[in-house]
């Protein structure tokens, strides 16, 4: 009869179908992502509930002479038909039921789930089904043997030349466009003019670059001579790239586990 909607029961008595009376079955599809429960219930079950109906329909309902939520029982049956609250039993009856499957089966799910009842003869057992998303699940592969594999093969923190004096130029060269800028600043006149300077802009010469000796040494730390400079520079230099390496290795193995990662997202999510 398709899909429908929860209508939220407002009954004061507490749960109001008898437990034995509803009859269930599961089965999880081959992919395990979603879980079905066939259930049916006694028509004696469901009539417990057609009071409930009635007010919730007569809830509803707009009538000339009675206020919201006040329209007598026998009013709302003149105006609708037996078929109508009928169905509306079976639906409170079935949002009752599924708080109840889901305790006795001990589901855990996501999402709205999908509810179709397949029977529903006045009398007679009725018949439904509810499908629920359970939640994703995720098949790592063997991440410890995939980062013993990365994770082989030594870590190389040891600067070259190349790399210790590219390291040195590019300080010298950011010192003297700091310098500059300090400068351009103490020139200006206004805010605005200050403002308007961007250091990413300010373009210098290699030639005016401070020169490595001591007196540099001292100024960018307080070192005593630039041999002591350069060497706290190159072990500076080793810890960023041992950094620089141990990062590099982490993202490999993350995508790694990825790419060799199973999800199954159910179809109802």
């Amino acid at each position: 009869m398709g899909g429908i909607d929860f209508y939220p029961t407002t009954s004061s008595m507490g749960e109001m179908i008898d437990e034995k009376q509803l009859v269930s079955n599961v089965e999880v599809n081959d992919e395990e992502v979603n879980t079905k429960i066939s259930a049916s219930l006694p028509w004696s079950e469901v009539k417990k509930f057609e009071s409930l109906a009635i007010n919730s329909i007569g809830s509803e309902m707009k009538i000339d002479g009675f206020r919201p939520g006040k329209i007598p029982a026998n009013i709302v049956r003149q105006k609708v038909s037996n078929a109508f609250i009928e169905d509306r039993m079976a639906r409170e009856a079935i949002t009752e039921g599924y708080q109840i499957l889901i305790r006795r089966h001990e589901l855990r799910g996501v999402g709205q789930p999908e509810v179709n009842i397949t029977r529903l003869q006045p009398d007679e057992n009725i018949e439904f089904s509810i499908t629920i998303a359970n939640f994703p699940t995720i098949e790592l592969p063997d991440y410890k043997k995939i980062a013993a594999d990365i994770n082989k093969k030594p870590i190389e923190t040891t600067a070259t030349n190349k790399e210790l004096e590219d390291g040195l130029d590019h300080l010298r060269e950011q010192w003297d466009i700091s310098e500059k800028y300090q400068e351009l600043l103490q020139a200006a006149d206004t805010d605005e003019q200050k403002q308007a300077i961007n250091p990413s802009e300010i373009k210098v010469d290699k030639k005016d670059w401070p020169k490595l000796d001591d007196d540099f040494a001292k100024k960018i730390g307080g070192f005593e001579s630039v041999g002591s400079f350069k060497e706290s520079f190159k072990k500076n230099l080793e810890v960023n790239k041992e950094r620089q390496e141990i990062e590099k290795r982490q993202a490999v193995i993350i995508e790694k586990i990825q790419e060799q990662s199973t999800i199954r997202v159910p179809s109802l999510v």
